[in-house]
């Protein structure tokens, strides 16, 4: 291969009755292994194309033609590669909580035994979610925090491309990375993800986190016209329920959590996301030094910990979702303070 780039590759082979039709062509590329079956009773003396895939310059790249299963003559001719563009195609994976780069306490990971990780197709077609819910692994965990620690590869739906994968074992205080090995998983053309990690650290259990949920203490709403509604229409939300209030609405929902030692916090808002959501949620952190507002598309990451950012926080420190002037309903469910 000279250039880096996508290549859709072409077989070329003489038909007939007597031969295969399910002549097994195994391609090896940036894109993982991947079969492509072609019936060589008819096409041939013509080139066929068997897929686009992604190849490095000088790559060890391939095409076999493998006869072990084949229904009849498999034909070996040629096979053209044909540059059509740039690398691309490729979906991503990436832990979407624990989000990746941050810090999760142990007790916390280890009480609910899971990850969530956030699939993207790059190709602009749709996933193959077979590939993804199947019990083959996506990835694995390496790293002094997750020693012992496997996946379970059925993933399960949380919200969009959001799935949740279970975990067996104990994590121990440390750095995990999340491996995702290239090919185990792809999109409806074909497309497979090549290799990525994503790393996150087990803290120690003197990590301080709070969780303040909307049915809890530390929540208040500034509501006189009662446009905050609770709602449990759509999944991924903590607790019993969560509020949401309409484009056009004037009210704030507020946390506060009570922190019993000052310091670094990272901080995370949940929600649940759908179509008729605040592409700009307004949410206000006050902080030592001041607050800082961030807007937040609603639209995308419910059932997911999305962070607000780092923040120096001691107790009387809150954050606020205001409604005015959001272009959709915004949603009001619980924020995650994590001291580290």
């Amino acid at each position: 291969i000279p250039t880096d780039g996508s290549y859709e590759v072409f077989v070329n082979y003489t038909d007939g009755p007597s031969r295969a039709s399910n002549a097994a062509y195994e391609v090896v590329s940036q894109n993982g292994t991947s079969v492509r079956r072609v019936d060589q009773r008819t096409g041939g003396g013509t080139f066929q194309s068997i897929g686009t895939f992604n190849f490095l310059a000088g790559s060890t790249g391939s095409v076999t033609l493998r006869a072990s299963d084949a229904d009849g003559i498999v034909i070996g001719d040629a096979v053209r590669f044909v540059r059509v563009g740039d690398l691309t195609g490729a979906p991503t994976a990436t832990l979407a909580d624990p989000l990746a780069g941050t810090t999760i306490v142990v007790t916390t990971l280890n009480g609910r035994n899971y990850l969530d990780v956030t699939f993207t197709a790059t190709s602009g077609a749709a996933l193959d979610l077979p590939t993804i819910t199947d019990p083959g692994q996506e990835f694995t965990l390496v790293g002094p925090g997750a020693m012992g620690v496997t996946v379970n590869g059925a993933a399960t739906p949380v919200s969009g491309t959001t799935y949740r994968y279970a975990t067996d074992g104990e994590f121990s205080p440390g750095a995990v990375d999340a491996v995702f090995a290239a090919g185990t998983f792809g999109d409806i053309l074909g497309n497979q993800n090549i290799e990525t990690i994503a790393s996150f650290v087990v803290g120690e259990d003197v990590q301080e986190e709070i969780v303040v949920d909307n049915t809890s203490s530390g929540f208040s709403v500034n509501d006189p016209n009662g446009q905050f509604v609770p709602s449990s229409s759509v999944g991924g939300f903590i607790g019993d329920n969560y509020l949401a209030a309409p484009a056009g609405s004037t009210a704030t929902a507020t946390w506060t959590p009570t922190i019993t030692t000052a310091g670094q916090y990272q901080v995370f808002v949940r929600y649940t996301s759908h179509p008729l959501r605040a592409t700009n949620a307004k949410y206000t952190v006050s902080h030592n030094g001041g607050s800082t507002d961030v807007n937040i598309d609603q639209t995308v990451g419910g059932g997911t910990w999305v962070p607000l950012g780092t923040f120096n926080l001691s107790n009387g420190a809150f954050v606020m979702l205001d409604s005015t002037g959001a272009n959709q309903f915004v949603i009001a469910d619980a924020v995650r303070f994590v001291r580290i």
